[in-house]
């Protein structure tokens, strides 16, 4: 025969067990959820993390490109501007640019000084004698030639382009050179005597 008490003590306990059993479901269910939308989050985290990294190197790039070209074009104006400025200054000074110079010494007789052919294609060119000075002599003209040096017992230059009278031995004095002359070929300047056929003084040419 069972036992009353014994069984009236298993009957509580099975209802105890079924009391909770629900509880425990929950418990369990809760933990589940709770795990699932921590990684659910973690996830929409990192997905929202690489998006912004993503959006932000996109932008990042996008301004480096923006400021380089900006910068290229800054640049390519301000060398525009500066070669435009260069051109404009060079070709204001071009109507005084010294394209070869040289300085006086003797041949059949004492000279000193300089000589410059100064000018543009614009322009023109012209000869400017300074601090010059020569012995006196008869009917003086101021000639170009070819010839880098010149023989003081010579009595002709073929190649002579002939400036005009010198009016004075000694002071500054400018000559206006001919259109059309090649100053190419123009390697001295010759004070010479017409009278005579013989040079007085010379000045070899050199670009500056």
């Amino acid at each position: 025969m069972k036992n009353p008490i014994a069984l009236q003590t298993l009957a509580a306990f099975a209802i105890v067990v079924a009391a909770c059993a629900p509880a425990v479901n929950s418990s369990a269910t809760q933990a589940a959820m709770e795990s699932m939308h921590a990684e659910e989050t973690k996830t929409a985290m990192e997905a929202m993390d690489t998006m912004h990294a993503e959006e932000t190197k996109t932008a990042m790039e996008a301004m480096d490109t923006m400021h380089a070209e900006e910068t290229k074009t800054a640049m390519e104006a301000m060398e525009t501007m500066h070669a435009e400025e260069t051109k404009t200054a060079m070709e204001a000074m071009g109507a005084m640019m010294t394209m070869s110079t040289g300085t006086f010494v003797a041949l059949q007789h004492q000279g000193g000084g300089t000589a410059a052919i100064v000018g543009s294609e614009a322009d023109g060119y012209h000869l400017e004698l300074t601090g010059f000075m020569v012995d006196d002599g008869p009917d003086l003209h101021v000639v170009l030639t070819s010839q880098t040096a010149v023989d003081k017992m010579a009595t002709a230059l073929p190649d002579a382009v002939d400036l005009g009278l010198l009016t004075a031995t000694e002071g500054d004095f400018t000559f206006e050179i001919p259109a059309g002359t090649d100053l190419s070929q123009v390697a001295a300047v010759v004070i010479w005597c017409e009278d005579f056929s013989v040079p007085f003084t010379f000045a070899a040419l050199q670009t500056p």
